[in-house]
């Protein structure tokens, strides 16, 4: 199997935080700049919160 490059894109990791809420401002311009697509990630762990709601997270994360 060959190995496909990845697009060229503008990553960001995001927590909620205000310094994170900066950061993804940050690349939101950069990523205008370049003319590339911006991803936001966010990582939790899997164990931690088991018993999270897929559904009420993602509100939580589209108003954050």
């Amino acid at each position: 199997m060959l190995a496909v490059p990845a697009a060229p894109c503008v990553v960001v990791g995001i927590d909620g935080s205000p310094a994170a809420v900066d950061a993804a401002l940050w690349a939101v311009d950069q990523a205008i700049d370049r003319d590339v697509p911006l991803r936001l990630v966010y990582v939790v762990d899997s164990d931690e919160h088991a018993e999270v709601d897929p559904h009420e997270q993602a509100r939580r994360l589209a108003t954050a």
